[in-house]
């Protein structure tokens, strides 16, 4: 739980240190009155346990605006017979995109990675109305994803909105998608406004 440590120097350059994690995870449990612990063997693993002491508010102490929240029905589309293919690679984002698009009655196949988002595309009967493509991603990249759909030669190949969604945000990284065949860029954390409103955008 110490800041900055370095597990062993000979792979700093591979893994880096432990960082700030669990020193702030420790921190933020005590803040709450809570705690974490570490129970850990070598050769099987670690187990982190932490806990929190939280007040949970009474239902006339919500606000009204998160209690109903009416602008959020406003802006989600319905997409009932379109079809979304997301190219993400961490399990955990594609659960949250996944949710979150699941109100707009969509479709939604996923590909782990730009090689198979690349192939599901090609291979796809149906057609897809729009992809939702991660730029950091193992096997093949979204840019580079992104290229070979362009060049590819099927017939909405062109014409197909791709959506950049990823966490490097400068106008350089904007730009670099653009170049590379993106239509729109979506920043990470998403925001799920932003989202639907491209969805609406494209698709609408």
């Amino acid at each position: 739980f110490s800041s900055f440590t370095q597990a062993d120097s000979s792979i700093s350059k591979q893994y880096g240190g432990t960082g700030l994690g669990l020193a702030i995870s420790k921190s933020l449990c005590e803040k709450t009155g809570g705690d974490i612990k570490l129970s850990s063997e070598v050769g099987k693993g670690s187990l982190f346990t932490a806990t929190f002491v939280m007040e949970i508010p009474l239902e006339s102490e919500i606000p009204n605006e998160v209690a109903d929240d009416s602008e959020l029905n406003d802006v989600i589309p319905d997409l009932y017979g379109k079809r979304i293919l997301l190219a993400e690679d961490i399990a955990v984002n594609r659960e949250i995109v996944r949710e979150l698009l699941s109100i707009t009655n969509a479709e939604i196949d996923e590909a782990v990675d730009g090689k198979l988002a690349y192939e599901m595309f090609i291979s796809d009967e149906k057609g897809y109305d729009i992809v939702l493509m991660d730029v950091q991603m193992p096997v093949m990249d979204g840019l580079t994803a992104t290229r070979k759909i362009r060049e590819s030669g099927i017939s909405n190949a062109k014409t197909i909105p791709i959506i950049a969604m990823t966490a490097n945000v400068f106008i350089d990284d904007v730009d670099k998608c653009i170049k590379a065949g993106m239509n729109a860029h979506l920043g990470k954390p998403i925001d799920f406004k932003q989202v639907f409103n491209t969805l609406k955008k494209f698709l609408l």
